[in-house]
């Protein structure tokens, strides 16, 4: 019941660090009351926890072992990415705006041999793609590639992404006329080799505010959205040349 967020997110409801203090209550989506508990030049930290659940306990603990934390690339909150077994399988998160066009674009790309729409860095679990579009969960629309990486690479991949964004790289939450913190683009790194790729891409464009931050928990978008574009009849087909339209 506690919550980081960006003075980024909280642009619509009008909540700046000039009016904001620790102590101050705001009330949620929900009708829940939440207090805040900490200020930052980035954002605020909220705690909707009951006051008397606040209260510092000490307790004694026995240390029985230590287990050192095992990593993976695998963030994906569905099993989609697990699929692709084989090591010269690969997965990337990417977002730029509308994720039915870009999701289409990486269809066409050689090398990609799985794409899925959804919705990743959010702070509130399994949301709706009402509950994006509302700009109230902090995720972003985003599209997670299985590629091989026998014939393209993850620089392919942002490569794909940023060309696709063109002037937009330079705007703060939109891309074209798709406005708000849900259309927000960003790579979303799975590890250190995709992570130095992905600066190095970014740092290459002068003024671009395309987000890199690592990934995390990537939800499922509704079925009806999954190839959207291709099910509505335009051409999926590797290296099909045919304008990519935002509709069916």
């Amino acid at each position: 019941m506690r919550a980081t967020i960006e003075f980024t997110q909280l642009g619509a409801a009008g909540i700046t660090k000039d009016n904001v203090e620790v102590g101050q209550q705001l009330f949620l989506q929900n009708g829940a009351k939440a207090e805040i508990i900490e200020v930052t030049e980035s954002g605020i930290t909220i705690d909707a926890n009951p006051p008397l659940s606040r209260i510092d306990v000490e307790v004694t603990v026995k240390l029985n072992s230590v287990v050192a934390p095992s990593l993976s690339n695998d963030s994906t909150h569905s099993t989609w990415g697990k699929k692709w077994s084989d090591p010269k399988y690969e997965v990337a998160t990417v977002a730029g705006g509308c994720f039915w066009g870009l999701e289409l674009a990486y269809q066409r790309m050689n090398g990609v041999v799985g794409t899925k729409v959804g919705y990743t860095k959010g702070n509130v679990d399994n949301p709706s793609y009402q509950d994006v579009c509302s700009g109230s969960t902090g995720h972003t629309e985003a599209v997670q590639i299985a590629y091989d990486s026998t014939v393209c690479d993850f620089s392919d991949i942002c490569d794909l992404l940023l060309e696709r964004l063109g002037p937009s790289v330079k705007l703060l939450n939109q891309v074209g006329n798709d406005r708000g913190t849900q259309y927000r683009h960003g790579i979303y790194p799975h590890d250190p080799d995709q992570l130095a790729v992905a600066l190095t891409k970014v740092a290459e464009i002068p003024d671009c505010v395309t987000e890199v931050v690592d990934a995390g928990v990537f939800w499922d978008g509704e079925e009806y959205h999954q190839q959207y574009l291709m099910k509505g009849g335009q051409d999926g087909k590797k290296e099909a040349k045919e304008t990519i339209r935002c509709y069916g």
